[in-house]
Parts: C-alpha cells; structure tokens; sequence
C-alpha cells in the first residue's frame, strides 16, 4: 500500500483511525508493506505538522518513482 498527499494521513499516527488494522493486517501478511511518500511528508513538515508514522511504516523518497520501479519488476498498480 504506497500512500501519498492526503493518504499519508492513513500512517500518520497523530491522524490514522487504523493504526490497530495496519498493525494487524502487517502482523498476519509478512509480505505486506505500507509505504509513505517523503515528498509529502517533507512538505508536511514544512508546514509543522508532526509526522510520526505507525511503527509498520517504510518511507520511499518518492510514491511515483517507487510505483513505477515496482511496475518495471512486474507488480500490478490498482488506484483506489
């Protein structure tokens, strides 16, 4: 799961309303990731927002490029 702009909010843990899912859902998949956008999250701390990710969190420098590198391995993207 990458997360971008407003889904960042999702592995934030002063904004996620399913910190405990992600937890459990990361938990019971070993193989599922859920991965944050740093550019978003350095302009959310441009702004002085706190951004302290749920423990299960990995940061990529870029959503886009991380999409597109895993596309290139043959992953499936699927928006929703």
């Amino acid at each position: 799961v990458v997360t971008s702009a407003g889904g960042v909010d999702l592995l934030r843990t002063a904004t996620s309303s399913v910190a405990a899912d992600i937890s459990a859902l990361k938990e019971r998949y070993a193989s599922l990731h859920f991965v944050a956008c740093n550019n978003t999250l350095f302009n959310l701390k441009k702004k002085g927002q706190p951004i302290q990710l749920v423990n299960e969190a990995e940061v990529a420098p870029s959503a886009v490029s991380f999409v597109v590198d895993h596309l290139k391995k043959g992953w499936t993207y699927m928006a929703i």
